[in-house]
């Protein structure tokens, strides 16, 4: 494994540090839905989160647009990068 300094996750529930391409990924942070808005090419965050959403979470989003709402107030969203293929991976969390 490739040891590379990241900052420490403020896990709400469980750490569940992603893995891609057989290395741990890199933390990029906490993201609002203002700035998964700014990552997106269109300027729609909701879709770009949900292309990045971790298959098991997105599974369990009963409701996606209460989910969106939910972001900075009782849901977090973390992002991870991967080292090698840069794929981002997103985790939701929540109070």
């Amino acid at each position: 494994m490739n040891w590379k300094k990241t900052p420490s996750v403020p896990w709400i529930q469980y750490n569940d540090w992603p893995i891609c391409c057989n290395d741990y990924a890199k933390y990029l942070g906490e993201w609002k839905r203002e700035y998964l808005e700014k990552q997106s090419d269109d300027g729609n965050g909701l879709n770009y989160l949900l292309s990045i959403l971790e298959q098991l979470s997105k599974g369990k989003i009963e409701n996606v647009d209460a989910f969106w709402e939910d972001i900075g107030h009782y849901t977090a969203i973390y992002v991870f990068e991967c080292l090698d293929c840069s794929k981002r991976n997103a985790i939701p969390q929540s109070y």
